[in-house]
């Protein structure tokens, strides 16, 4: 039997069914299927995010035509996309900690919609709300950053939340059951995540403004974030 076939079995049997967001994935040679929405192509291995936000690698090569038609697709309408938009030249070190005057790319798949962008948001001022629905101080902040969105959205204010929650499902419910609008970036990892790893994040709620893919103010939380988005957004 085929490390392909063996793989696809023991997931569909530890993972069950699939979301509403989710695809059908078929290995080609024995026709099982697995269940998980498509992240991205990473070499020969396709990123497949489980609906309970694990993230499982299948062989490209071993996918049905269908299935390796559609990576393809996907491939081809996400360089389309980014040759559209002029990329920065990045200072910010991975790892290190983000600082006022660091120039970012940050690129994604949210929860719910198509992309996120940074450098498509030029001329906008977008606040990058590194949070969690298990962390109190961020949850106390939300109705703050809630209506500085409120306020300052239609003046050209963003926000990019970055979830450092391993739930998945449960996210999607607490953004539904209080109303955030804007996009939330999660891998389903936790403190492991990517984007905790890549700007440093020790803490949250972590909060930076950034325009232009440059972070301009950092700790903008209170009253400190209507007071920076007052001076900008004039």
């Amino acid at each position: 039997m085929k490390a392909a076939y063996v793989y696809l079995m023991i997931f569909t049997a530890l993972f069950g069914a699939s979301s509403a967001s989710s695809r059908t994935w078929t290995e080609a040679a024995s026709g099982r299927t697995i269940e998980g929405e498509f992240r991205k192509l990473n070499g020969d291995t396709v990123e497949v995010l489980r609906p309970n936000g694990t993230l499982l690698k299948l062989p490209l090569a071993k996918l049905s035509e269908a299935d390796q038609k559609f990576v393809a697709e996907q491939g081809t309408a996400s360089s389309a996309a980014a040759g559209e938009v002029e990329r920065p030249k990045v200072t910010h070190k991975s790892g290190s900690e983000l600082k006022e005057g660091d120039i970012i790319d940050l690129m994604g798949r949210p929860v719910k919609g198509e992309k996120v962008d940074l450098a498509a948001m030029k001329g906008k001022v977008v606040l990058l709300d590194f949070w969690a629905t298990w962390c109190g101080p961020c949850i106390a902040e939300l109705p703050n950053v809630k209506a500085a969105y409120e306020k300052y959205h239609d003046k050209g204010f963003e926000i990019i939340g970055i979830s450092l929650d391993s739930d998945e499902k449960r996210l999607e419910n607490f953004i539904e059951e209080n109303d955030m609008p804007w996009p939330q970036l999660c891998d389903g990892k936790g403190w492991d995540s990517k984007y905790a790893d890549q700007y440093g994040i020790r803490g949250i709620p972590a909060v930076f403004l950034v325009k232009d893919n440059e972070v301009i103010a950092t700790g903008v939380r209170g009253s400190l974030l209507e007071q920076k988005l007052e001076e900008l957004l004039k």
